[in-house]
């Protein structure tokens, strides 16, 4: 499993967090903020178990992807 942090709001305000499999589909999303984004991504994995993967998306990235 992999967990995708994509900044959606320049200065980190803002994200979204998904769940996905090795292969890329998507199980599970959210939203967050730079106070909650640790909670979510604790839920994430307490729902999903074992992570291997963690990716962070700039929010430079997430305009330009």
């Amino acid at each position: 499993m992999k967990i995708i942090t994509k900044e959606i709001k320049d200065g980190g305000e803002k994200y979204i967090i998904y769940v996905t499999d090795l292969g890329g589909s998507p199980l599970a999303c959210d939203y967050a903020t730079n106070n909650n984004k640790k909670e979510v991504i604790e839920q994430f994995i307490e729902e999903f178990g074992e992570i291997s993967i963690f990716e962070e998306m700039t929010y430079n990235e997430y305009i330009n992807q």
